[in-house]
């Protein structure tokens, strides 16, 4: 149950710990970890009871390679929106301060710089597509700011919520890339801060 923005655990309760790893080694390292192993989350001490790997056991398993994704994406039919679930605090860095705000250029130019990092196959022009995500219109959103206590000293605002983005203003030879972004940002998470848990995505779009 949660309280006051805390999460009540208990002694038995079940927990699902989604990892991505966009490294070869790390994901190797993740599969040999037996089942019975001890592990320890914050305060409490959970034992990996199974591990899901595939998607047709849980959707949100699976491999991918970045080169499969891009050609999966490009080869869609033309999709006329986007839509980004926020399920943990989202926030930026504009400037020196914390922007927790779903502004697309924000959202879809953090996800460009984090594929480029990756990629041994092709980089994004960040600017280029900053500049073709301010003609995204929010045709349908619900965000709420949300404080994230990353530790007992240290908080963050985020916004968590839904928002739709109206692809139409963007070329149709060119909506594939919105479209990658947010699916490489299921992997990735998604602004700052991603490897504290902030930044957690689920993605959806329409024809």
């Amino acid at each position: 149950p949660v309280k006051s923005n805390t999460i009540d655990v208990r002694e038995g309760d079940m927990a699902y710990w989604r990892v991505c790893a966009l490294d070869e080694e790390v994901l190797k390292a993740l599969m040999a970890i037996p089942m019975g192993q001890r592990v320890k989350i914050a305060a409490f001490d959970f034992v990996i009871e199974e591990a899901l790997m595939r998607q047709d056991e849980r959707d949100d398993a699976g491999f991918v390679s970045m080169e499969y994704l891009e050609e999966a994406c490009r080869n869609l039919p033309v999709m006329r929106s986007v839509t980004l679930e926020f399920l943990s605090p989202t926030v930026f860095k504009v400037g020196n301060s914390d922007y927790p705000f779903p502004l697309p250029a924000l959202i879809f130019g953090s996800i460009a710089e984090r594929w480029n990092e990756f990629s041994t196959n092709g980089t994004f022009e960040v600017d280029m597509v900053k500049a073709m995500a301010e003609k995204l219109v929010p045709i349908n959103w619900s965000a709420e700011t949300r404080r994230y206590n990353i530790t007992p000293q240290r908080g963050i605002t985020g916004f968590v919520g839904r928002v739709t983005f109206d692809l139409r203003e963007i070329t149709e030879d060119l909506r594939w890339i919105f479209i990658l972004l947010s699916e490489f940002s299921v992997f990735t998470g998604v602004g700052r801060l991603t490897g504290q848990g902030l930044g957690h995505v689920k993605i959806s779009y329409s024809q």
